[in-house]
């Protein structure tokens, strides 16, 4: 029987649960097997926002966040700057909505306060539902982030409805009645 090892690391990773994704700033290391996610940064960008998770979570414990449990400092190779590595409870189950909806929905709820923010509330995988199936963030280390969670966090947290539509129309109204507007549409 002729196995090589990467199908066997491949297997082993599948049995463990255990999988990784690299963006621009960081590395997130998933242990499904332990129920947590290691995100190693790449970037000072990443360090700070690992660093900004952390102790965003730890002051406000805010219902939209996904728990962030431990961020510990690590000095870099001939760096006098700390490197910050968090590690983060792993969410429940990933959000999987179309992505042009889901940033629909998200305009909608927040009065278009997520519009501001072009990156984390642009990707439904930063995304997971807890236990109770209310939507929390995984991803929430920017400044921006952090104003539209202290804002309108607990309002997309309790009214997130993934079984729910809507399309651009319906974010049309929305912006309507908002600015009262009226875009004429021609039929």
């Amino acid at each position: 029987m002729n196995i090589t090892i990467k199908k066997c690391l491949k297997k082993l990773c599948e049995l463990l649960k255990v999988s990784y994704s690299s963006g621009e700033d960081r590395i997130v290391l998933a242990l499904g097997f332990m129920g947590i996610v290691i995100k190693f940064p790449k970037t000072k960008v990443g360090s700070r926002t690992n660093f900004g998770e952390w102790y965003f979570w730890q002051k406000t414990k805010h219902v939209f966040c996904q728990p962030t449990l431990f961020c510990f400092g690590l000095h870099g190779l001939g760096q006098k700057k700390r490197f910050w590595i968090t590690i983060q409870k792993l969410g429940y189950r990933q959000c999987d909505s179309d992505p042009e909806e889901f940033k629909i929905k998200c305009s909608i709820l927040t009065r278009r306060a997520t519009e501001y923010d072009d990156h984390h509330f642009q990707n439904p995988h930063n995304f997971f539902f807890d236990g109770k199936n209310k939507l929390v963030m995984v991803d929430y280390g920017s400044r921006q982030t952090r104003r539209v969670i202290k804002s309108h966090g607990t309002k997309i947290h309790e009214s997130f409805d993934e079984k729910i539509r809507c399309n651009f129309d319906d974010l049309v109204k929305m912006i309507e009645a908002l600015e009262g507007i009226c875009l004429k549409r021609k039929h």
